[in-house]
């Protein structure tokens, strides 16, 4: 993906100056690039396999912190790139409750770009159903593919709107096929209440396969993470690593990220408090603030023979609060249902 910066060249990405300048705008820092990992490459196929199939009823659940919005997007991209011909959507779902239906279905329209809004609960849901069977012809396939973020926040009200549209794209011999990913505990007390409810109706239909997102676990994972900051290009087209543009002598020198991963993994056992419990699932959210921090701390050492100074995975474990955020996944985990 080009950016503003490729008219720079390699020695002026490197220097002093160039580096201050591109700083703020580096994907590590901001975010808008995003690595694929195992866990989300994981997910992603059994997206795939829904979307070539036609079916409904699949589910991510995980823990905060996990990276389930970045995974979400990056199924988006992925399914929009093999499967052209189908309208997807992204719906993300509020996590203040909607006071009302016409408030409900508004949402949902802006969800599929309609400005429309005007008129009564029932001429809201017919525009909505139109434009959802008109962008279904026009894309090619009879279907359309609904993510939805933070299903955990959905409730009984919301499956049963879900449900009229699948009936009603239905009986124009249109297919609705819905992904929620959502946080857990949360989302399997929802379908708790639905079983309680009876509502069978609704879990066939949107809640049936329910797959867990993990955390990252291990060494492989991280490897893989480390390994990928070391090998993505930023500014496009001047080979410029993400590793290389914070250490340019180190990186010329031989030094790695990947190289880094024991470091890290020990660093995380000896900066843990005494008596704390930690599991083996590291979210995403801290674990790439560490990464951060670890960088940015080390930039003024940056030489051919650079020498990490002692503590430095330590302190920047602490800053990024990961060993509290992996002892709080550990604690609820023993709290967490999950249904495949």
């Amino acid at each position: 993906m080009k950016d503003q910066f490729t008219a720079m060249s390699r020695e002026e990405v490197l220097s002093n100056e160039g580096r201050k300048e591109l700083f703020n705008s580096h994907p590590l820092i901001t975010g808008s690039v995003l690595l694929p990992t195992a866990p989300i490459r994981e997910v992603a196929t059994m997206a795939r396999k829904s979307c070539l199939l036609r079916e409904s009823g699949l589910v991510f659940i995980g823990k905060s912190g996990v990276g389930k919005s970045c995974a979400l997007e990056m199924i988006e991209s992925t399914l929009r790139e093999q499967f052209p011909r189908v309208a997807i959507y992204r719906h993300d779902t509020h996590n203040q409750s909607i006071p009302s239906i016409r408030a409900f279905f508004k949402h949902f329209l802006a969800t599929v770009g309609h400005h429309n809004v005007r008129g009564e609960t029932f001429d809201l849901r017919a525009i909505l159903v139109n434009s959802l069977i008109d962008s279904a012809r026009l894309h090619g396939e009879r279907m359309i593919l609904l993510l939805v973020d933070e299903a955990n926040a959905m409730d009984v009200t919301d499956f049963d709107f879900l449900k009229d549209v699948y009936n009603d794209l239905a009986q124009e011999n249109v297919k609705l096929v819905t992904i929620l990913i959502g946080q857990d505990p949360e989302f399997s007390q929802l379908v708790d209440k639905l079983i309680r409810m009876q509502r069978l109706d609704l879990i066939g239909r949107f809640a049936i396969r329910i797959v867990p997102f993990r955390a990252y676990r291990g060494s492989h994972d991280l490897e893989e993470i480390f390994e990928g900051i070391d090998n993505q290009i930023f500014p496009f087209g001047t080979g410029v690593t993400w590793t290389e543009f914070f250490y340019p002598l180190a990186y010329a020198a031989g030094f790695r990220l990947k190289n880094q991963v024991s470091s890290f993994l020990s660093s995380i056992e000896t900066s843990k408090p005494a008596g704390l419990k930690l599991g083996s699932e590291i979210p995403a959210r801290q674990m790439f603030s560490a990464v951060r921090s670890y960088l940015t701390d080390l930039v003024l050492f940056d030489e051919p023979g650079m020498i990490v100074p002692e503590g430095a995975w330590e302190a920047a474990i602490e800053y990024a609060a990961l060993t509290k955020a992996m002892a709080y996944m550990s604690a609820r985990k023993g709290n967490t249902r999950i249904r495949t």
